[in-house]
C-alpha cells in the first residue's frame, strides 16, 4: 500500500466512501460476477462512443467543403441545422439506452435499505452519496458522446460561408447535446420515481421491469432507423408535430445561443429552457419522495407469486422420466423466470434481434429493386421469410449469454456438494434440451 492509498484510506470520509460504493455498483452489476468483465465491456463502450463522436463528424468535412465551395448559403446552412439536429436525436437516444440499462440502480434498492441502514450512516448521506453516484456515472457517458462532437461538428464545417466565430458554434452545440442528454436523463428518473412513489413494492418490482423492457426494445429499434431520420426534410418544413420532440427543442435552444432570433428558434428555446427546468422539479420530487419513504422498504416485501402445478414450466419438466431431469428442468426455467438480470440480458439481446428485423423491413420497402434475386419477391415478403430464423438465432444467442450468467454464485457450494457423478449426464443433456426448446421457440 503506497502513502496515498494510506492517506486516503484514513482520511476518506463515509460520504467519499459511500460515493465510491454506489459508483463501483454501478459499473459492476451483481449478476455480471467478480472477474472485472463487466468493467472492461464499460470501458470498450467508453472508447467507442469516443472514437465515434469524433470519426462520424469527421466524415461530413467533404460534403462541408464541397457546400462551400459552391457557395450556396442556403444549403450550407440547412445541412449544418440538419446534421445538428441528427445529432441531438442521436446522443438523445445513446443517453436513454445507458441509462434504461441502469434502471434499476437509479434509486437506492430495498438490498441497500437491509444493509447499509444498520451502518452508522444518515439516511440524507445514503442519499446524497446514490445521487452523485449516479450523476458522476451519467456525466462519464454524457462527456464521452458529447464533447468531441461539438467540437468536431463546428470544425468541419469552418468555411466562408459560416459568418459566426467557431466559439460561438462550439458553445451553441454543447448547450443543446448536454442540455438534451440532460434533460433525457432527467425525465427517466423522473418515470422511475413516479413509479416508486405510487407503487406498492410488491407490484413495483414487475411494473418497473415491464417499462424497462419497454424502453430498451423502443430505443434498440429506433437504432437501426437513424441512417433513415429524414432531419433536412423535418428542418425545411418545420412540421407542427415537431414541436412535440423534445431534440426539436434543444435544437431551437442551440440555433439561440448561436445566435439566430426566428420565431420558431425562440419558441424552442424557451421551450427547452421550461422543459429543463420542469426534468429538475420532477426529478428532484421523486428523489425528495423516494428519500421520506425510504423506511417503507423494511416493511414492505416484493410479490412472489406461486407457480401453478399446471404452469408451462411445470409441464415442460414432465417431458422428462428421471426425478432429477424433472427437478434441473424445473430450477433452470425458474431461475430464467425469476431472476431480472437473467430476463434483462435475454432480451437486450433478443431486442437486437428485432431491431434488426425492423431495419431489413424498412430498407426492403424503401429499396425494393436492390433485393431482386433470381426472380424472388421483394419487399416484406423477404424479411417475413427470415423472420423466424433471425429471430432464433439471437434467441438462441440470448439463451447462451443467460446461461452463463450466475443467479447466486456464492450459493454453487451447494450444488457440487450434492451433485452425483452418475446422474450428470442426464442432467447435462437436460440442460441441452431446455436450451434448444426455449432458444428456439
Amino acid at each position: 500500500m503506497t502513502i496515498i492509498d494510506r492517506y486516503f484510506e484514513q482520511t476518506r470520509s463515509p460520504g467519499v466512501e459511500l460515493i465510491r460504493h454506489f459508483f463501483a455498483g454501478l459499473l459492476q452489476p451483481e449478476s455480471a460476477g467478480s472477474d472485472g468483465s463487466f468493467v472492461t465491456w464499460m470501458v470498450q463502450i467508453l472508447a467507442v462512443l469516443v472514437a465515434a463522436s469524433w470519426y462520424i463528424p469527421v466524415q461530413l468535412y467533404k460534403r462541408y467543403s464541397d457546400l462551400h465551395a459552391a457557395g450556396n448559403a442556403v444549403a450550407f446552412q440547412v445541412a449544418y441545422v440538419s446534421d445538428t439536429f441528427f445529432a441531438l436525436v442521436t446522443m438523445g437516444i445513446l443517453i436513454s439506452l445507458v441509462t434504461v440499462l441502469e434502471w434499476q440502480a437509479l434509486f437506492p434498492s430495498r438490498k441497500d435499505q437491509l444493509i447499509l441502514t444498520p451502518l452508522p450512516l444518515t439516511r440524507l448521506q445514503l442519499f446524497g452519496a446514490k445521487l452523485a453516484a449516479l450523476l458522476l456515472f451519467v456525466t462519464l457517458f454524457i462527456a464521452a458522446i458529447t464533447v468531441f462532437a461539438s467540437l468536431a461538428l463546428p470544425a468541419m464545417a469552418s468555411g466562408p460561408l459560416e459568418p459566426r466565430s467557431y466559439s460561438i458554434r462550439v458553445a451553441a452545440m454543447l448547450t443543446g447535446t448536454l442540455g438534451l442528454s440532460y434533460f433525457v436523463f432527467l425525465a427517466l428518473l423522473a418515470i422511475q420515481g413516479l413509479l416508486l412513489a405510487i407503487l406498492p413494492l410488491r407490484w413495483f418490482e414487475s411494473i418497473s421491469f415491464t417499462v424497462q423492457v419497454g424502453l430498451l426494445v423502443l430505443l434498440l429499434c429506433s437504432f437501426p432507423l437513424l441512417p433513415y431520420f429524414p432531419a433536412k426534410r423535418f428542418v425545411l418544413l418545420h412540421p407542427h408535430w415537431i414541436d412535440l420532440f423534445p431534440p426539436a427543442w434543444f435544437l431551437g435552444l442551440s440555433g439561440w445561443v448561436a445566435g439566430t432570433r426566428g420565431p420558431w428558434v425562440v419558441s424552442m428555446a424557451e421551450r427547452a429552457l421550461e422543459a429543463f427546468s420542469v426534468a429538475i422539479l420532477l426529478a428532484a420530487t421523486a428523489y425528495l419522495v423516494s428519500y421520506l419513504q425510504y423506511n417503507r422498504y423494511a416493511s414492505e416485501t416484493p410479490r412472489h407469486d406461486r407457480e401453478s402445478k399446471l404452469s408451462l414450466h411445470s409441464l415442460f419438466a414432465r417431458c422428462f422420466r428421471l426425478p432429477q431431469s424433472r427437478a434441473t428442468a424445473g430450477f433452470i426455467l425458474s431461475v430464467l423466470s425469476r431472476g431480472r438480470q437473467q430476463k434483462l440480458v435475454f432480451l437486450l439481446i433478443f431486442g437486437i434481434g428485432v431491431a434488426l428485423v425492423l431495419e431489413s423491413s424498412v430498407y426492403a420497402s424503401m429499396h425494393p429493386e436492390r433485393i431482386q434475386v433470381r426472380g424472388a419477391p421483394a419487399g416484406f415478403e423477404t424479411s417475413i421469410v427470415s423472420l423466424p430464423l433471425t429471430l432464433s438465432f439471437f434467441a438462441m444467442i440470448g439463451m447462451r449469454r443467460v446461461f452463463r450468467l450466475p443467479s447466486e454464485l456464492a450459493a454453487n457450494w451447494i450444488f457440487r456438494f450434492t451433485e452425483e457423478p452418475e446422474l450428470r449426464r442426464s442432467q447435462l443433456d437436460t440442460v441441452f434440451w431446455t436450451f434448444v426448446f426455449w432458444g428456439g421457440l
